[in-house]
């Protein structure tokens, strides 16, 4: 049988892990327009990640929705391309 503290330890240790669970469902479930957005302002991935002070291959990994940028990355690539974050960044249900 569990103690008192053991009990809510498990019972703290499920909510944090279902919190982990959504949050990373979520994060699968941001998608960006940052490659349509790339190529109407005229600008290669070399150019684009020169600018941003990011690698190329930062910027293939985001447009491939394998890498979710930071608050501040995405904001700078937002200003680049002369929108709104929420322009290029969203949640796919």
């Amino acid at each position: 049988l569990l103690d008192q503290h053991q009990f809510h330890y498990l019972a703290f240790a499920k909510h944090i892990s279902n919190a982990i669970s959504a949050h990373q469902t979520w994060l699968r479930n941001l998608k960006n327009m940052i490659k349509q957005l790339r190529k109407e302002a005229g600008f290669r991935q070399e150019d684009m990640a020169k600018v941003l002070g990011v690698s190329r291959q930062t910027i293939i990994a985001i447009e491939n929705d394998k890498y979710n940028p930071t608050l501040e990355l995405a904001m700078k690539i937002a200003k680049l391309l002369n929108c709104h974050v929420e322009d290029i960044f969203f949640l796919e249900d």
